[in-house]
């Protein structure tokens, strides 16, 4: 880990939360004086370059999903929110899932749909209501990247059934946004407020990446559901 990436942790988590507000906010200033990136077209060059991305990299979620897998009972219905090229959807299958996934990227779309994966096209915050409701729904590594991530969170609860289980996971603040996609900077506050709108708050912790080889901490975040769907 470099010093610089040594500082950034240390400061997520000792500075006072007012520095880290201070902090947040000048970073969004300096995204929003650009253009936002996170277009269909940009996740389709992404995914058709690294749809078979070796592990350790910028975009390995490895970590988060070990976390993930095991707080999902086996057998669940579960909706993948922004799934990506489905690594997630494969490792909650094996355990016997039923996995749906969403996300707005044909190539990512296609790349689930080679390996098995139900998997549709789906503009966020717009989930399709024909869907259903699920025992469990995640969103992973998505909001960040979301101009409205509070629609998001609202639109999934339209889908989570009596006592599901809904489960959020964000970059922390000290992770780099090396390709200047990330729109927000989450803390462990910002995240309960998130889960908040949609579930009872259960239980928050820091997943560590590696950063040595460009995997970010991510906070993650999982309560049931406190309203049917």
């Amino acid at each position: 880990m470099s010093c610089f990436q040594s500082v950034l942790r240390a400061a997520a988590i000792r500075t006072p939360p007012w520095f880290r507000r201070m902090l947040r906010a000048a970073w969004m200033w300096f995204h929003m004086r650009g253009k936002n990136v996170n277009t269909a077209q940009y996740w389709d060059t992404i995914y058709a370059s690294n749809g078979d991305r070796p592990r350790h990299t910028c975009r390995d979620y490895q970590p988060v999903h070990d976390a993930i897998v095991p707080l999902v009972p086996e057998g669940s219905r579960v909706l993948d929110v922004g799934c990506g090229d489905g690594r997630l959807c494969q490792a909650l299958a094996s355990k016997g899932c039923q996995v749906v996934g969403l996300d707005f990227s044909g190539r990512a779309i296609d790349i689930c749909r080679s390996k098995g994966i139900h998997a549709r096209r789906c503009v966020l915050p717009s989930i399709p209501a024909e869907i259903g409701t699920f025992d469990v729904v995640i969103c992973s590594s998505v909001l960040a990247h979301l101009e409205k991530p509070d629609k998001t969170v609202a639109a999934m609860a339209d889908h989570v059934s009596d006592d599901g289980l809904v489960i959020i996971t964000v970059p922390a603040p000290a992770a780099i946004d090396r390709n200047l996609e990330h729109l927000h900077l989450f803390d462990r506050k910002d995240l309960l407020r998130l889960l908040g709108a949609v579930a009872c708050a259960g239980q928050c912790v820091l997943v560590a990446g590696n950063p040595d080889n460009g995997q970010c901490d991510h906070w993650i975040a999982w309560g049931k559901a406190f309203h049917a769907a």
